[in-house]
Parts: C-alpha cells; sequence; structure tokens
C-alpha cells in the first residue's frame, strides 16, 4: 500500500487547523497531521523563506526496493529521490500503527494533490511510477499528468518554465458548499471555472492561494489512463 504525504510548511498554523476540518480532513494521533485520502502535516516554518513551502513524502511497504526502482530513474540520496530538476521527494515505511479517526460518510472526499512543476514530464513521470503511484488523467496538450496511491493521495505534474512543488488538494464534494463554511472559521474563498473543471481558490496565510480542484468529469482534452 502506498500513501502519499505532504509536508506544508507555515508561520500560521491555527490557520491550516481551523480550515483543514471545514475541508474535510480529521486530525490523527499524530500532531500536526491530518487525514483525508493521503496525509497532511502542517509544520510551524522555521524561517520566513520557509512560509508555505511544500515537501513530499511517499510511504510505502518496502523502502529498500521502491528506492531501488526509482534509482533506475533518478538519483537516490539515503531516503531520497532526487531529480536532475532539483526536486526531491522521500520514501519512508508505510504508518502501519498510525492511528486516523474514523471519519464520517463522505469525509474522504478530499485528497492531497501537490503539484510537482517542472519544464519537462519524462523523469517525473518515471520517477513518480517507480515509487508505486499509478497514472490516472493526462491532458491531451502534454502539460497535466496525474497520478494516484492505492493508500490515498495523488500527485499532479504539471508543465511549467520553472521548478517547484507546491500544496493542492482535489474534492469530489459541493465547493460552493465551502465557501460559506470557510468564512465562519476565517478563510477567504472564491469558487472559479476553469476550462477543465471548478476549483476553489483560497488565501493561503503565506499570501498565495491553495487550491482545491474539483473532481473532473469532463474529460474534454483529457485520457482517463484507468479506463483505457
Amino acid at each position: 500500500m502506498t500513501i502519499v504525504h505532504t509536508i506544508h510548511h507555515t508561520n500560521d498554523v491555527s490557520w491550516w487547523q481551523r480550515v483543514l476540518p471545514v475541508l474535510g480532513f480529521g486530525a490523527t494521533d499524530r500532531p500536526g497531521t491530518w487525514a483525508g485520502s493521503g496525509l497532511l502535516t502542517i509544520r510551524q516554518a522555521g524561517a520566513a523563506d520557509q512560509d508555505g513551502a511544500t515537501e513530499l513524502e511517499v510511504l510505502v511497504p518496502d523502502p529498500a526496493a521502491t528506492l531501488a526502482a526509482a534509482g533506475n530513474v533518478a538519483r537516490t540520496t539515503g531516503p531520497a529521490v532526487q531529480a536532475t530538476d532539483g526536486t526531491t521527494i522521500t520514501v519512508s515505511s508505510a504508518v502501519d500503527d498510525l492511528r486516523t479517526p474514523t471519519l464520517a460518510s463522505g469525509q474522504r472526499q478530499v485528497a492531497v494533490m501537490p503539484i510537482w512543476y517542472s519544464p519537462d514530464p519524462q523523469q517525473p513521470l518515471e520517477v513518480l511510477s517507480a515509487l508505486g503511484l499509478a497514472p490516472r488523467l493526462a491532458s491531451d496538450a502534454g502539460s497535466w499528468r496525474d497520478f494516484t496511491a492505492d493508500g490515498g493521495g495523488q500527485v499532479a505534474w504539471h508543465g511549467s518554465p520553472s521548478v517547484a512543488l507546491e500544496l493542492s488538494l482535489e474534492h469530489s464534494g459541493d465547493l460552493d458548499a465551502l465557501v460559506p463554511a470557510l468564512a465562519e472559521v476565517g478563510a477567504s474563498a472564491t469558487v472559479v471555472d476553469e476550462a477543465y473543471n471548478r476549483t476553489l481558490l483560497i488565501d493561503a496565510p503565506h499570501g498565495a492561494k491553495l487550491w482545491v480542484n474539483g473532481t473532473q468529469r469532463d474529460l474534454y482534452g483529457y485520457t482517463r489512463a484507468d479506463q483505457d
């Protein structure tokens, strides 16, 4: 079982503590770690330039075997895989003793979906496959690919001139209903219509938007790998 674990650094931990339950995450027995589909850990930023930084960890049953597979397509150092664009992904053992709450029906409709931005898709796609993630959606234009983990969570690659790793989420519920619920906990948000779907944009503490993509059902311009 493979699980996507995203670590996000912030100067305003309390904001995330208020917002994540509204989005459908449940607290776990590990301080700062929240569960939906996949895991999200919120950490106090250690420095000003760390505010808003995101790290990616993949939890797997056999880290040594997974690192060996990833070593065929990228450089590995200790427990980490490092792509030539500088992106680093940590590989750790799946957390067997992590006690997550019994979530209400439909609460797992929120999934972590960090986005890996880079100019060239070849190595990112090879790395994500080697880490045990399965391809799901691909844009016909070639600028978007996303992958799912069988134990929860997703990772997307997005074509971009610059390299970055950004926290985003996917939500299968009513995005419009989340706007007033978020306002009640002091978070400003709007829903916008994208070409591919609707997206909830939340004003995050680090000055950027937290993108919460609605689950894509209109496949015009996209191919779904698990339906081939």
